[in-house]
């Protein structure tokens, strides 16, 4: 009997994030981001992790270097832990759908993991106007 390597996914995780929109008109939102990857064991060596389905206009920092945002970007392991969504500025409600991929590689073969990542800026109530004092009726005898 012959017991042959193989190589496992790495342990992948992906935090949803939930944000309040900006209230500031021409602010950007700049949102971290909860990723982690380990090996499944210590013979793993482990790759960059890539996240896809970041929309137009759209930015991923990490290591003070702008991923591109074609939908697409790739992080460093260690810089995964830091990496930020930038939004368009006044970015209004709205929800991202990113996927995490993350492989793992050991005696020339590859395995993989993905996790979907879901980002959602959520409406902030702004305070009303006020239309000025109301008076209480005046009392006549």
């Amino acid at each position: 009997m012959t017991v042959s390597e193989i190589a496992e996914a790495p342990v992948l995780g992906a935090g949803a994030v939930s944000i309040g929109e900006s209230t500031a008109a021409g602010v950007a939102l700049t949102i971290p981001l909860t990723i982690s990857d380990t090996g499944f064991d210590t013979d793993d060596t482990l790759d960059s992790v890539t996240l896809t389905g970041v929309p137009a206009g759209w930015s991923l920092v990490g290591t003070g270097r702008r991923a591109s945002a074609r939908g697409a970007g790739r992080r460093a392991r260690r810089a995964c832990r830091r990496c930020q969504l930038v939004s368009p500025a006044g970015q209004d409600a709205s929800r991202v759908h990113l996927t995490v991929t993350a492989p793992a590689h050991e005696a020339g073969q590859t395995a993989v993991a993905t996790a979907a990542l879901t980002v959602s800026v959520g409406e902030v109530r702004r305070p009303r106007a006020s239309a000025g004092r109301r008076r209480s009726p005046a009392v006549r005898a």
